[in-house]
């Protein structure tokens, strides 16, 4: 009976699996391969209603290896909504080829469910498992842009680091699990507030865990990959790179933290603070001489990342809830900006900011778009950008973190830059080519929802902040 209640709260990771095979047993026998892209989304779409209907109930499923919980429930959400939407900027996306697009599709199905296992795993071998399946993954649809030099480099540069974060992370586990006994987060825990344990191997384990969970969300010092993966992979997978492994990674880092070692919140929320401000500095400056827009945006995520640690380092209702929204506005804007690139590359064949010159002239819509997911990003007002920057900034100041609010505050005004000259590239710099760009429909619909998305949190950030809030089930020291 147990089985039965376990396996129904996990109905849609076996939806999706199901899915994914069958995306490749239809590939053999339909001949227009745009019906198994519309079963992609109809698979997705019918897991994300059936989730939107689960109860928000604590229950340990599968002897405690994995929770069903409000947390959980909100970053599944949030990983089948980007499968969603990085299927739709995939459709026409002519670097994939047509022939290896159904193969694509399967991959994102599998990645998305160890995405919304990762978000209820409470036990590290669960952790290391889903880490594992969604590097695999990930190192293969990096290289999927066929007989691109630099797409096969980025495969590679990612299965390496990612091995060596692997070994690495797999390195704090034993530790951790050779000084407690146990692998449940729970109870690992509890038996670290009982123990007389050295705070300096505490911190080693800590440590060696943040190496293997920061690659996911490009945190310094494990942000190399990051630049050269974003560039050479192929858009789509660049979109889904900048915003999947990262809230996977983000959802880890919270259990871990806030489950399975809050005990020594002390010791980890000094290091996190750096790593929040040096990751910060580190992706904005390096942002701002870029020529390529991946590689902008590439950068701009690990300064994105070094925001939302703030939420972590803060703790408390507040700082989680702030973490929640701040996630939830920058996959949607995110999303939102490389679909626009999606659309202006197919045309143009070039990531080159200088070729955006004069894109207002021939393609106003686009440029438009594009506009307003780069102020988002900046955290203009009235966007969803600044709301997320904002509940990040005045939970810092709420809860006495000064330091950190003045490091989000000057890193802010330091993004605003690189963002602008993309804007002054295409509305005051003269046009190089006559070619207008009109977005394919499935692009044109991620742009447009995404955009709404965008407009209404900003204007109407009640759904938002509720949204978060409510998702919240975890008690921070």
């Amino acid at each position: 009976m147990n089985l039965i209640l376990d396996l129904k709260f996990i109905l849609p990771e076996i939806i999706l699996t199901a899915a994914a095979i069958f995306t490749l047993l239809f590939d053999l026998v339909i001949k227009d391969k745009r019906l198994i892209a519309y079963f992609v989304l109809s698979s997705l779409a019918i897991a994300l209603l059936y989730l939107t209907r689960i109860p928000a109930l604590n229950l340990n499923l599968f002897s405690g290896m994995i929770v069903s919980d409000t947390i959980a429930l909100f970053f599944r959400i949030l990983s089948v909504a980007i499968a969603i939407t990085v299927i739709l900027i995939t459709f026409d996306y002519k670097e994939i080829s047509s022939g290896y697009r159904q193969e694509f599709f399967c991959l994102m199905l599998l990645i998305t469910c160890a995405m919304m296992l990762l978000a209820g795993s409470n036990n590290l071998l669960m952790i290391y498992l889903g880490i594992e399946f969604l590097g695999l993954i990930s190192y293969i649809i990096a290289a999927y842009w066929q007989g691109n030099l630099k797409s096969s480099e980025a495969g590679l540069k990612y299965f390496l680091i990612g091995t060596a974060s692997s070994i690495t992370m797999l390195y704090g586990i034993s530790l951790l699990y050779g000084l407690t006994g146990s692998l449940d987060l729970t109870t690992i825990n509890a038996i670290l507030s009982q123990g007389n344990f050295s705070p300096a191997m505490i911190s080693v384990v800590i440590l060696t865990v943040l190496i293997g969970l920061g690659l996911k969300i490009a945190m310094v010092p494990v942000h190399f990959w990051c630049p050269d993966v974003y560039e050479g992979a192929p858009t789509p997978v660049t979109a889904f790179f900048s915003v999947g492994p990262k809230i996977a990674g983000f959802v880890v880092l919270l259990r871990f933290l806030f489950v399975g070692s809050s005990f020594f919140s002390q010791h980890w929320a000094h290091l996190l603070a750096i790593l929040s401000v040096v990751t910060m500095i580190v992706g904005n400056l390096t942002a701002l001489p870029q020529t390529n827009i991946k590689r902008l945006l590439a950068y701009s995520s690990i300064a994105h990342a070094g925001y939302a640690l703030v939420g972590l380092v803060v703790g408390k209702e507040i700082g989680q809830a702030s973490l929640f929204i701040y996630l939830l506005t920058y996959v949607i804007m995110n999303l939102g900006a490389f679909a626009a690139i999606i659309a202006i590359s197919n045309k143009l064949k070039s990531d080159e900011i200088k070729d955006y010159a004069g894109l207002s002239v021939n393609s106003p819509y686009l440029s438009a778009m594009l506009t307003v997911f780069l102020l988002s990003l900046a955290g203009i007002p009235p966007l969803a950008g600044f709301i997320g920057k904002f509940y990040i900034f005045s939970a810092s100041l709420k809860e006495g973190h000064l330091d950190l609010a003045i490091a989000v505050a000057i890193n802010s005004v330091i993004a605003a830059f690189y963002y602008f000259n993309v804007i002054r590239t295409m509305y005051l710099l003269p046009a190089q080519t006559s070619a207008q760009i009109k977005p394919s429909p499935s692009l044109n619909l991620a742009l447009v929802v995404t955009l709404i998305f965008i407009l209404a949190f900003g204007l109407y950030p009640k759904p938002l902040i509720d949204f978060a809030t409510h998702s919240l089930s975890l008690v921070a020291p």
